[in-house]
Order: C-alpha cells, then structure tokens, then sequence
C-alpha cells in the first residue's frame, strides 16, 4: 500500500466554499508558485502539451512528487473520439491511442462495473453504440440515463439567426458581434443584419452603420429597421453605440461572420430512446451491448459487442434494414453476431409482441437517444461528477475524492480552449500496483481553474489513469514512464487535429 498519507487541510469560509464539504479539502499550490514547467510540445494547430513538477510534500499532502500532464487545445481545431474494444472487453490504452489517425492526445475515461461493462452510455459518429440498462451500476436510479463527457455540433441558420460572437475590426479598433440576424438586439451589445434575414422588419438598434467591401458605407444615427440588401448593417445599443460611432464613414471595416457550424465539450446525460415497430406497438430498446440482465424491454446487439449476449425471455434477428432473419418467440436464444445483424434479446414485460414476428417481414428499427442538454452529440464516453460549473470548483471534499491518487480531468471554456490532464506521481515506484500519488480530484479543479477552464468533469482515475499524446511523431507517455503497467479499460477518449 506504500507509505502512509499525512493529510493537510485547507481551512475556510464555509460561506464561500466551492463545495459542500470545503472545509475538508486538501490544498492546493498554485502551479504558478509551486510548480516546475516542462514544455514538450507545440503543435501546428497552436495547442501546447507539457507538465508541472512538484516535489514531494510541496502541498499536496502526498509522500510522493507530482506530475501534472497537460494538453491544452481549441475546440474548433480539434475533433474527439472514443476509441474503444468490443463491448463486453477491454483493450490495451496504447493500442488505443495508436488507432487514432494524426493522434494529439489520449486519456482514459469510463469507470468499469461487471462483465467489462462501462458505467456509461458510448456514442460514436451520433449512434450510441453501448447503453447499460436500467439500474445496472451505472444507472442505480433507474431512469434508463446515464452521465457522459461529449463532443457535440451545433448548425446554426444565416436566416433564423444565431448568438455566436465574431470580431468587428477597423484598424486598432476590435468591437465584438454578439449574434447575427437575432430577434431583440442584447444590452450593450452589437449584432449584424444580413440579406439573408428572414424578415423584411428588423430590430432597431439606437445606432447603426452598414459595412460592404470592407468599409463603412452609411452611418444611421438612429438606427434603422430596415433589413440590408447588400453588405452587413450593425446595429448597437447601450454601451457599444459611442464604440461603433468610432467607424465613421469611409473607415476600412472587416468583420469575420461565424462558421455555420460549431463544435463544443458537453457534460451531459443521455438515454437510449429507440424501438423496434411491432404492428401499433413498439419494444423499446432500452439497452445496447450490454453484458448483464435487463429486465425492460430489449437488449440491441450488433457487430460492436465482443462479450457474451445475456439470453432474454424472446429473441429476433434482423439485417440493416429491419428485415427479420430468425425468430424465437418462446424462450431465449444466444445467436452468433454477423456484421449488418442486429440480435434482440427481449425482456419478460415485452417478450408477448415477438410472437407476432414472422420471418421475412420487415420491422421499423429506430436508433436514436436523448439528450438532457438537448445536445447534438457525435461523440460521447461516460464521466464521473462535474468538477467544474460556471468557474466555481463543485468536487466535495469527501470520500475517495479526497485521498492523493493518479486522476483524469477534463476542462473547457467559453472561448474555445479545452484541456485533458492528469496527475500522477510521475516516475517510476514500487507501490505494489496500487498506483499511489498524483493528487485529490478537488485539488485538480483548482489547477483547471488557474489554467482557464470554467467547466470540468473527472473521469476513472487510479490504475485507470494513462496519457498518451504524440510528439515528433510518436505516440508517448507522459504521465508515468512508458514501460510502466497500463490498465486495459473498455473505452478512452482521443483528441486529433480536423483536417
């Protein structure tokens, strides 16, 4: 078990404490004055990944040095994905990290429960691929959802409009556009009207100028309602009117409309909502790949699981397209998965509808899931509990959250930037594969917070913990020297350069 912890607490304002139980948490050195940097890499994107060093008992209550890994990135440069083994397996992190083309960064995510199973959901491409089930150890309350750390993408519409913000320059000059072709013009702000408003009558701002070929055409003192039919019109209120007044007639004025299409970091919490069109019902699908018993409606097998498929009271197959290849109405079958097959092993409460399928018709199979946040997401793997909210640390100081073990953290922000970091002891130790050292979950909140990140989850941490990211081409790891032990884990989480 290695060498005892002596704990060192931070006493404070329960008052202001960032969580429940503050006056329990360890504290945590700031990076800036307690920690050594070692950059390692800069990319071509502009992401930057390196490490901090403390030495052992500056701060964080350990018997053991340090090592903060970090990899900070910008969404909009960066796609993620969940690489993973076959549902009911686990694989090696390394070979994970090795699939990703162009790999930047990996880490570890998911928690692991019986059978190999994940605690959460996986989603990959927009299809959830893996859905424990009900009150399985990853959904103990019941309600068929289950917590997730996601990459999702929102399209927006030139017509409908969109609060994105983008720059306005003219010079030394930069005002920020808080949307484009809103309905109300904000407090104190500027948005820009285009030709292709969906409404004749726009909102009208107390000042506005219309920009075409990068300058500034026509200044409307007060403003106007009238949507333009060539170039942008911005319109200000409050504040922001005497800060556009500056680009008077004449000026050179270059504004950056947003991208149609925008990438961000979620935590969220989905659930699986598909079905399957039995005449005017419907079996619900309220498990996928999942090793273990669901006693609600089925479980949806195809060419992603690699473990063995828990029996149900019924059981069809059908190809891709919903044909039905075998049914067994009456009791359970295991069948062997093909690829473009789909196994359904049906529950006690819903087994009475597979009586009326008949081999050769074709079923009405509906894939789909939902979102809390009402997020589109395209990828997605599971998380523990937020670390993060709106800048202020919410991890209480409780429990295993507390005790000095390797973590994995995921923050972001609202400008963009996004970092995946660890903490570890960072060298070689004979600790007995218990893998002592690193740091509390809530001291990591406070790291992501001096870093920038104003939203954070945690995921798996001890033996789980691993980093990988590339540098000069080779796919290394940075938490702990690379001919140590790594966990095999079911799922992990990969950043890489869009192209």
């Amino acid at each position: 078990m290695g060498v005892a912890v002596a704990a060192t607490l931070f006493v404070g304002n329960p008052l202001t404490a960032p969580a429940a139980f503050a006056a329990f948490c360890k504290f945590a050195p700031t990076l800036a004055n307690s920690a050594t940097y070692t950059p390692k890499v800069t990319y071509p994107t502009g992401a930057t990944f390196g490490y901090y060093s403390m030495p052992t008992g500056v701060g964080t209550g350990s018997n053991y040095p340090t090592r903060i890994t970090v990899f900070k990135g910008q969404v909009a440069k960066y796609n993620m994905s969940t690489p993973h083994a076959p549902l009911g397996l686990t694989g090696n992190q390394r070979t994970f990290a090795n699939s990703i083309p162009n790999l930047a960064t990996y880490v570890n995510t998911d928690f692991i429960g019986s059978n190999n199973m994940p605690y959460s959901a996986i989603i990959t491409g927009g299809r959830m691929i893996y859905a424990p089930a009900p009150h399985s150890t990853g959904d103990p309350a019941g309600n068929d959802s289950t917590r997730v750390i996601g990459w999702a993408r929102q399209t927006f519409s030139e017509s409908a409009g969109f609060a994105v913000a983008a720059p306005l320059k003219s010079g030394t000059i930069n005002l920020s556009v808080s949307g484009v072709n809103l309905k109300s013009i904000p407090a104190n702000s500027i948005v820009a009207f285009t030709a292709k408003d969906s409404t004749k009558t726009i909102p009208r701002g107390a000042y506005a100028i219309l920009v075409s070929k990068n300058k500034v055409v026509i200044s409307y003192l007060k403003g106007t309602n009238i949507r333009p039919t060539l170039g942008t019109l911005f319109q200000a209120s409050g504040t922001m009117v005497a800060r556009l007044k500056k680009l008077t007639k004449g000026k050179a004025a270059v504004y950056s409309m947003p991208p149609l299409t925008k990438a961000s970091l979620v935590a969220d919490t989905v659930a699986p909502t598909g079905y399957i069109g039995v005449g005017n019902q419907r079996i619900l699908i309220k498990a996928i790949n999942f090793q273990g018993d669901n006693n609600s409606g089925a479980t949806l097998y195809d060419s992603n699981f690699g473990g063995v498929q828990t029996v149900g009271a019924a059981t069809f197959q059908t190809d891709s397209t919903g044909k039905v290849l075998t049914v067994s109405p009456s009791r359970g079958v295991r069948i062997t998965i093909n690829p473009g097959r789909y196994i359904f092993q049906v529950a006690r409460d819903q087994s009475n509808l597979v009586s009326s399928i008949q081999v050769g018709q074709t079923l009405k199979i509906v894939e789909r899931f939902s979102s809390v946040g009402k997020n589109k997401i395209l990828e997605a793997s599971g998380r523990g509990s937020l670390l993060i909210t709106d800048g202020v640390n919410v991890e209480d100081c409780v429990g295993a959250s507390e005790d000095i073990r390797p973590r994995t953290v995921i923050g972001w922000n609202a400008s963009g930037d996004f970092w995946v970091a660890t903490s570890t002891m960072g060298q070689h130790w004979d600790d007995g594969l218990y893998r002592l050292g690193g740091s509390t979950i809530h001291q990591m909140g406070e790291w992501l917070k001096e870093l920038g990140a104003t939203q954070a989850v945690s995921v798996d941490g001890g033996g789980s913990t691993a980093h990988f990211v590339t540098i000069n081409g080779v796919v290394t790891r940075q938490d702990l020297p690379e001919n140590e032990w790594i966990r095999d884990i079911p799922v992990g989480m990969a950043f890489s350069p869009v192209d």
